[in-house]
């Protein structure tokens, strides 16, 4: 993975995790998968596996798709590495 892919990972990561709503006494994770246009616009969003918890897989989702729209992606990042998949934790 390009350093500019893990940058921009981590800054799509701090966007979701700012809609993560706190206070949330259940406890799992849902792996949510998203997909971006090169302009950060969410295509879809998708739970690819389940906390155990619909509540909790739902308000996974949510936060991703509150999140949205996000930055650009960097110049020279192909449109096929637009599909990040990553663990809503929680705890």
């Amino acid at each position: 993975m390009s350093s500019a892919l893990e940058l921009y990972r981590a800054a799509l990561w701090r966007q979701i995790d700012a809609h993560r709503p706190r206070g949330v006494t259940m406890r799992g994770t849902a792996m949510i998968r998203f997909r971006l246009s090169p302009d950060g616009a969410l295509i879809e969003a998708t739970v690819s596996r389940t906390s155990g918890l619909i509540q909790l897989d739902k308000i996974a989702l949510r936060s991703v798709r509150q999140a949205a729209p996000f930055p650009q992606a960097p110049a020279g990042i192909a449109d096929t590495q637009l599909t990040f998949e990553i663990p809503i934790n929680f705890r």
